[in-house]
């Protein structure tokens, strides 16, 4: 079933860009995106953004996608990590299905959308990609996670920013059904990390996972 389903998912992600999207759905793209870049612009100087600035540097994660709004300049899926931390580091990021789509998903597409040169009509189609692959994921489990310990945006997001990145690059559908495979590997984050500087990492890790495993399969991975 669970081959199965990721197969299913692949194919989706493959068609998405020759279908007629509903603009209702490209609105809901649309505020995403203007909601993420609000809170990036206010979380992107706390502390927990600073402490990954550092730690990045002193690994020497530099490279040429923008993050922070052009701030600073990482490899793609640094640049995600450090732009879905910001976005969530002070949790006023849109929220649901019991999730924050929209501070993994926008930072993602960004990165993504840097290496493939996507446009902005297929970075909202990626949006909506990864919603709809990540909700139906989500609604799949009766307990929504917290009551066993888990956060389910970082047990999920990987897989949504995975999705979402597929498509921004454009990957075909066996690129995209082993992106999302990669991606259920990083799936992880307890729900005890809530009211530390972790809690907001959880959301930057889930878009870095969803990017690198798209770069991954699309380097050939499986």
């Amino acid at each position: 079933m669970a081959a199965r389903l990721t197969r299913a998912y692949g194919a989706f992600l493959a068609d998405i860009r020759g279908l007629d999207v509903p603009r209702a759905c490209l609105d809901v793209a649309r505020l995403g995106f203007t909601d993420v870049v609000g809170v990036l612009l206010a979380g992107q100087d706390e502390p927990t953004v600073a402490c990954l600035l550092d730690a990045l540097r002193a690994d020497g994660a530099d490279g040429d996608v923008p993050a922070l709004l052009g701030r600073v300049r990482l490899g793609a899926s640094a640049a995600a990590l450090v732009d879905a931390t910001a976005a969530h580091a002070l949790d006023f990021d849109d929220f649901a299905f019991s999730n924050h789509p929209s501070a993994v998903l926008v930072p993602a597409i960004l990165a993504a959308a840097a290496r493939s040169g996507a446009d902005g009509r297929r970075m909202a189609i990626s949006y909506v990609a990864g919603y709809e692959v990540w909700c139906d994921l989500f609604l799949r489990e009766p307990d929504h996670y917290y009551a066993r310990g888990w956060h389910p945006t970082a047990v999920l997001g990987p897989v949504g920013a995975a999705a979402a990145a597929a498509v921004a690059l454009g990957l075909d559908e066996e690129g995209c059904t082993h992106a999302l495979a990669l991606a259920a590997s990083a799936g992880g984050g307890v729900f005890e990390n809530f009211g530390t500087m972790a809690k907001p990492l959880h959301g930057g890790r889930a878009a870095a996972s969803g990017v690198s495993a798209a770069l991954l399969a699309a380097a050939g991975m499986r």
